[in-house]
């Protein structure tokens, strides 16, 4: 059975999502800007790091089961001289 949030991760230009979470609680808020470390994500390195670009929100209700909300976050594959410029100015 469906919960009622999902979590939907894509790569940079792709159709489909990356990765799917789902959740019977709220996720964490997500903003455009921040940085995503996708080490555990499929085909991703443990040093890669993604610039999310934009958030989506699709809510809906459906009958008998309440309103569910489902994230659609859109990425950018950042470089290593990006990230680490990134981090020097965020700390």
């Amino acid at each position: 059975m469906m919960k009622n949030y999902q979590l939907e991760i894509y790569e940079p230009h792709a159709l489909d999502s990356w990765v799917y979470f789902e959740s019977d609680s709220p996720f964490a808020a997500i903003n455009k800007g921040d940085i995503l470390a996708a080490a555990n994500f499929p085909g991703a390195l443990m040093t890669d790091r993604y610039r999310i670009t934009s958030v989506e929100h699709i809510i809906w209700e459906k009958a008998g089961v309440g309103i569910r909300h489902k994230i659609c976050v859109y990425t950018e594959k950042l470089e290593d001289t990006d990230y680490d410029k990134e981090r020097r100015i965020n700390y």
